[in-house]
């Protein structure tokens, strides 16, 4: 691996099993709304397949359209009490260990809203000096946010060899614009194989531990 390559790292999917967060914000809403909530297998399928959160809330119950248990989903999400159901996905933390020692520059890119939040929860997590900076992005802004943000602290020189490493849609496209060098899109987050595949995008993955040798 080049000594001084720059690897781009989104948070939620790649680093992060953010499974039993998601579930549990969705739950809670279905219990206060006083809707059955599928189970989390069922729950976690469904919303890989891009399965709308309306559609979500309406197959557990939800009259009307289910706009409002949607926005108090997104309230939630990155609350503390949710955010501790996180956990780092297998083996993740030794492989950015390595390219750290490496050499690399690692520069986490992450769709949230609650910047403070974040830096709480990498610290619990004991991820947080493993970056040599955080860019955190309006989720509102979409892949050409993320790009944008991605390319504030980096030289133009670092881009031609750089990675970036995903797990939806958003980071192809984000990778995409800002030209990176090599592109990988992990299945262990919150989009299918499948449907990663079909962006014709980049390299699809298991996991961040079977990038290491790829690069």
């Amino acid at each position: 691996m080049n000594s001084r390559r720059t690897i781009f790292l989104d948070l939620d999917g790649p680093i992060l099993n953010c499974k039993d967060r998601h579930f549990a914000c969705y739950r809670e809403i279905c219990r206060a709304n006083d809707l059955r909530p599928m189970d989390i297998e069922t729950y976690w399928e469904r919303k890989r397949r891009l399965v709308p959160g309306v559609q979500l809330f309406s197959e557990s119950g939800a009259r009307g359209d289910g706009g409002e248990l949607v926005r108090q989903w997104i309230e939630l999400i990155e609350q503390d009490e949710y955010l501790a159901f996180d956990t780092a996905q297998p083996g993740v933390e030794a492989v950015l260990s390595r390219w750290v020692s490496s050499g690399c520059r690692l520069r986490l890119i992450t769709l949230r809203r609650r910047e403070g939040a974040l830096n709480v929860q990498l610290r619990r997590l004991g991820l947080a000096n493993l970056f040599d900076d955080i860019t955190v992005c309006d989720p509102s802004l979409g892949h050409e946010g993320k790009a944008a943000g991605a390319v504030l602290n980096v030289r133009p020189s670092e881009i031609p060899g750089s990675a970036w490493i995903g797990d939806t849609e958003v980071d192809a496209r984000a990778a995409a614009i800002v030209g990176c060098g090599s592109v990988f899109l992990v299945t262990c987050g919150i989009r299918t194989g499948d449907f990663l595949r079909s962006l014709n995008i980049g390299r699809v993955v298991p996991d961040v531990p079977a990038i290491r040798d790829l690069m």
